[in-house]
């Protein structure tokens, strides 16, 4: 932060001014409040605002520490804020929202309970204590395998001299509630079996994909919030690569004879306005294995080719299957200009075969 003080030009003064800090209100976590051995550090904030009217209106930003304005203000250059953000749960008065984990806690913490309390159960009733009499042992109890154990005992059943304590039974509800506990709060959160994917084998993959997406209903604000973000995010980087790389640059694009760099000038469009829009689709298994289906029932039915079956064949089950696609196109071509020269021969030879009159 000095540094950065001393390529801004300010006084020495002021530099020295720049001195560690103990403030972690802002950091996360207890170990923030730990620092390193023979570490300095200091908060930097950055301010951003906005300056000047219409067309021309603006980001200005500056950094300040406690006592020491780093950063004198100086324009961003840009039309919008640099920040884009994203939370489970909006909260009044704070950037940060409601974490998703934080109204699980409760129940997390009764599930831990009764998996440690089960444990402990378990290594009671595994390794129970041996209750003896100690007359009748005076050498006491040996748990040596294949080992003697002497009794003195002149009367009475020798099997009364020792016994294991018997731990009371487990109670059948400890796990019922457990899978009960642990079953509601996953699909109170939108995650079940369903919205995974752990089905091994579907019979109809359509009723199931029907039945994932009803299943996935309680995250449908969240992803919303996280399409909006992503949104943001196009608008910043497209902000950001017209204000400050305006000259012109290469953009791949890419063509039927492949990747092409096409140039393209960005000062031309900063006055424009622009949107920008999130299309996501999803890509799990049962998406793909419902195209491979699909797929196949139009070829089988013969409404579709197999250069255009292999097109929309979802990467990673065909091997080679750009080399494949390219032979089969080859072949397809080839096939085709075989019937169109058998259909040329054909309208040649029709017209060259004399018409008889009739009667002749």
């Amino acid at each position: 932060v000095r540094e950065m003080a001393k390529q801004n030009g300010l006084s020495k003064r002021e530099i020295e001014m720049i001195v560690p800090d103990e403030d972690t209100t802002y950091l996360s976590g207890d170990a923030a409040k730990i620092e390193l051995v023979g570490g300095k550090k200091c908060n930097l904030l950055i301010y951003m605002y906005k300056k000047g009217e219409g067309p021309d209106r603006q980001v200005y930003f500056s950094k300040h520490t406690q006592f020491v304005t780093v950063q004198p203000e100086k324009p961003a250059k840009l039309k919008l804020y640099p920040i884009c953000m994203m939370n489970w749960l909006p909260r009044k008065n704070c950037c940060h929202g409601v974490a998703e984990t934080t109204y699980l806690k409760p129940n997390q913490v009764y599930l831990n309970k009764q998996m440690a309390y089960t444990q402990l159960w378990l290594m009671q009733a595994a390794y129970p204590k041996v209750i003896y009499d100690r007359a009748a042992l005076p050498d006491g109890w040996s748990n040596k395998v294949a080992s003697a154990i002497g009794v003195n005992r002149s009367g009475g059943a020798v099997t009364d001299v020792a016994h294991y304590m018997q731990v009371p039974p487990l109670p059948s509800d400890i796990w019922v509630s457990f899978d009960r506990t642990l079953s509601k709060t996953m699909e109170l959160m939108g995650v079940n079996d369903v919205a995974m994917g752990n089905i091994p084998n579907p019979v109809n993959r359509s009723a199931f994909i029907a039945v994932r997406d009803a299943a996935i209903v309680p995250l449908e604000s969240q992803q919303q919030r996280f399409f909006k973000m992503m949104r943001d995010m196009g608008l910043i980087w497209l902000d950001f690569w017209i204000n400050h790389y305006p000259a012109e640059r290469g953009i791949p694009i890419a063509t039927a004879e492949g990747e092409k760099i096409v140039p393209f000038n960005l000062s031309d469009y900063a006055d424009l306005p622009f949107d920008t829009q999130v299309q996501v689709g999803q890509s799990q298994m049962w998406n793909e294995f419902s195209t491979i289906q699909t797929l196949d029932n139009l070829l089988m039915q013969g409404k579709i080719t197999m250069s255009q079956y292999l097109e929309r064949m979802p990467e990673g089950y065909i091997p080679d299957k750009e080399k494949l696609l390219e032979e089969i196109k080859q072949a397809e071509l080839q096939q085709q200009q075989l019937q169109d020269a058998i259909a040329e021969a054909q309208a040649l030879q029709a017209e060259a075969t004399p018409v008889l009159p009739e009667g002749a």
